[in-house]
């Protein structure tokens, strides 16, 4: 899928989380240096996904809210709020992991349903202000 311009720097902190989350899996899986890698979560999160989440709640959100996109924006805030609570809790059994995963399936949901709703639904005009807010 051909991603708009106004948001590609969004899709490409996209990979860098999906590269997180294979990265936590892996170390997980390998018994490897947890509490290492927590930290390291927690600055990548506080640097780069906290700032993502900002943007697109003040950018994208609500314009979609302003055309009914209610469910979209729903789903995109009650994520961003388990993956805030997760984030502190890291150390306690399974939270690393469940991090992970819905932080996964977070990325899948904007990149193939929020952002193509963007993308299809959104003013260019719109877009375009979206993209000066967002575009780093």
């Amino acid at each position: 899928m051909k991603r708009d311009k106004n948001l590609r720097d969004l899709s490409s902190d996209h990979h860098h989380a999906l590269r997180l989350t294979r990265k936590i899996n892996h170390a997980i899986r390998d018994n490897d240096n947890i509490s290492v890698l927590i930290k390291q979560v927690r600055e990548i999160f506080d640097n780069e996904l906290s700032v993502h989440f900002d943007l697109e709640e003040k950018s994208i959100l609500p314009e979609l809210e302003k055309i009914g996109e209610h469910k979209l924006v729903k789903r995109t805030l009650d994520d961003h709020l388990k993956l805030r609570q997760l984030v502190d809790k890291l150390e306690e059994p399974g939270n690393l992991l469940m991090f992970s995963k819905i932080l996964k399936e977070h990325v899948k949901f904007e990149e193939q349903e929020l952002f193509e709703a963007c993308q299809n639904k959104l003013e260019p005009e719109v877009m375009e202000s979206i993209g000066r807010i967002c575009n780093r």
